[in-house]
């Protein structure tokens, strides 16, 4: 379950990425767009969450650190070039964390598919498979808030690409 608070601060960061500072009001031209791409992360998140608890993948938060200090020591120069990047994105070490977290489940989600399978086609398909099944399952359990639904709620208009 997201809050308000949370879609506000998605809303912040898509429209950082998008370059649109400060993010727009509703009413505003390109509010929908963000809207709907950040709750579309929101909702996204939620789903890998579950999946991995579903399939008794968990991560521990000193998992988590080690990653976030590799990724921070690939990208960073130093610790003045990392801060300054929070900044722009508007991201706290939360947010951050918890991007690295999401990742690391997904990796892991990944690796328990492709478990035993050999070549690209076998992997790719079993890939294939696990997305759309994935899809579907979590959108039949995603109920969206009046205001809030997009194309991954199951209250919302269907997928693109149906």
């Amino acid at each position: 379950m997201t809050t308000a608070n949370e879609f506000r601060r998605a809303l912040i960061q898509v429209s950082a990425v998008e370059d649109l500072r400060p993010a727009p009001k509703p009413g505003a031209d390109a509010y929908g767009k963000l809207k709907n791409k950040a709750l579309i992360e929101l909702v996204e998140a939620e789903w890998l969450r579950g999946q991995a608890a579903e399939m008794g993948i968990g991560v521990r938060p000193r998992q988590v650190a080690r990653e976030l200090a590799r990724l921070k020591k690939q990208a960073f120069k130093n610790g003045a070039q990392y801060r300054h990047f929070l900044k722009e994105a508007h991201f706290t070490r939360r947010d951050v964390t918890e991007r690295v977290e999401l990742q690391i489940f997904s990796e892991r989600i990944q690796e328990r598919i492709l478990a035993g399978l050999h070549g690209k086609a076998a992997k790719q398909k079993a890939l294939s498979r696990f997305v759309s099944e994935f899809e579907e399952r979590w959108r039949a359990r995603t109920t969206c808030a009046p205001g809030y639904v997009t194309e991954l709620c199951s209250n919302g208009p269907e997928p693109k690409g149906s």
